[in-house]
């Protein structure tokens, strides 16, 4: 299971993102600043950091630089109130591998998370519908154990 922090000062929104995360079923943790962010990373594996745009203290951007120096296998996704061509123009060159525009609609976090960790789903429950074309009209379907 992969494990993702999120890091924003905004008490609620945190709350509610990392309860939907959750609910996705990933392991979530969560800091409240950058410094505890980085605190939090040095202890637990982290796959992916979701990190507000607005934070007091460290700057998001020093530290998404930060996270991925230490762990460039880290993926780095901010969210923002707002983004347009520019603004997407400007997280990918500072090493964001994705965002998540607020109010966080859980459709495309559940997107963002599955492009961003898509080995969530290896050895999952999958379904296989195959047609014979040599009899008329035969068509098996089973599940096939995951």
């Amino acid at each position: 299971m992969s494990t993702i922090l999120v890091v924003d000062t905004e008490a609620s929104e945190r709350a509610a993102l990392c309860e939907l995360i959750h609910r996705l079923g990933y392991s979530v943790l969560e800091a409240e600043s950058g410094t505890e962010g980085l605190g939090v990373m040095r202890e637990d594996g982290i796959d992916l950091v979701v990190i507000d745009l607005v934070m007091s203290g460290m700057s998001e951007w020093d530290l998404l630089e930060t996270l991925k120096d230490l762990s460039p296998s880290i993926l780095g996704a901010v969210m923002t109130r707002e983004i347009g061509e520019e603004g997407e123009s400007i997280l990918s060159s500072r090493r964001a591998d994705g965002y998540l525009v607020k109010p966080v609609i859980p459709l495309r976090t559940e997107r963002l998370l599955n492009a961003l960790l898509p080995e969530e789903g290896v050895g999952a429950h999958v379904e296989v519908t195959a047609v014979d074309r040599s009899p008329p009209d035969a068509v098996s379907h089973r599940a096939l154990p995951g």
